[in-house]
This record gives structure tokens, sequence and C-alpha cells, in this order.
């Protein structure tokens, strides 16, 4: 369009089609029978699709939102509160804890150790301790959704982080 406004610009090089153009027909694949030695595998279904209305009450130590930030608020909460157990538990002990548990009753345990964190039963932990860098890193995740918090403890801070 520019070179027809204006006529001082080089002409534009032209296509210039020397042969016709054949009709395309599409090729029907034949059916092919498995042998009996091949299973035919149907896929497994790994779509998540939120229940409508899940809503999970506020966790004792979590601040009171809408229902459908409460997961988060609660996720949030007790990241921070196991971090700061062990940060506690590493001025007591001079170290961190080499592992933690949930009890049957929901208390966070160590080394006979009990913290004053309450793992709800939806809720999966994660702990990984590194001593010599007198780090560690907990990610709380809910078990249906996969929605998860982590707090990392590296030497003399903390972090809480969405994960």
């Amino acid at each position: 369009m520019a070179w027809a406004a204006d006529t001082n610009l080089v002409a534009p090089p032209q296509v210039v089609i020397t042969q016709a153009f054949a009709a395309q027909i599409p090729t029907v694949p034949q059916p092919v029978t498995p042998s009996p030695a091949v299973q035919q595998v149907q896929a497994e279904d790994h779509s998540y699709e939120l229940r409508a209305g899940r809503a999970v009450p506020a966790a004792s130590n979590a601040r009171q939102v809408e229902p459908q930030y409460q997961l988060q608020a609660n996720l949030v909460a007790l990241a921070y509160e196991i971090c700061i157990g062990i940060d506690e538990y590493r001025s007591k002990y001079g170290g961190l804890p080499t592992s933690l548990s949930v009890a049957d009753d929901g208390r966070l345990t160590t080394d006979d150790v009990t913290f004053s964190a309450v793992v709800p039963a939806y809720v999966r932990l994660s702990y990984t301790p590194d001593a010599p860098l007198d780090s560690a890193f907990v990610t709380v995740a809910d078990a249906e959704s996969g929605l998860a918090m982590s707090c990392v403890r590296s030497a003399d801070e903390m972090w809480i982080a969405n994960s």
C-alpha cells in the first residue's frame, strides 16, 4: 500500500504462480487393529476440579478472612508458627531439629519436644533441615488442592512464601 501511495518507492517483488493448484483430497486413515500382545491403556485423568463451596474453619492462630481465602490464611499462619518454633528450638538447644513429625492429635513434635503448632488433618508437612548452613525449609500444603506455603529459615532471617 505504501508503494501505491508513493511513486518514489521501488516496486515490491511480485509473486508468479506457474502451475495450477491441485485439489487437496484428505486421506482417510485405515483402522489399525492392535495385536493381542499390545494392550490399550486408558490415560488417567489428572485434572483437578475445585469443589464448589469448600471452606475450612479459621485456625486458632490465623486471621479470619473471607471463606475463599481462609485456607491460604491458615497455611500462612501455620508455616509462620512452625518457623518460629524452629527458631526457638535452635535458640534453646543450639541447633535445628533433625526431623519433625505430626502426632495423632495434630501436634508437631521432635526429639521429646512438642511445638505449640497444631497441624490440621487436611495439611501435609514437609521439613528439610540443613544443619551446616543453620537453615531449614518447611512447607505446609493442603492435601486436596495442593495450595502450599513455605517458611525458609536462613541464618538469622525467616521468609514466608507461596509455593
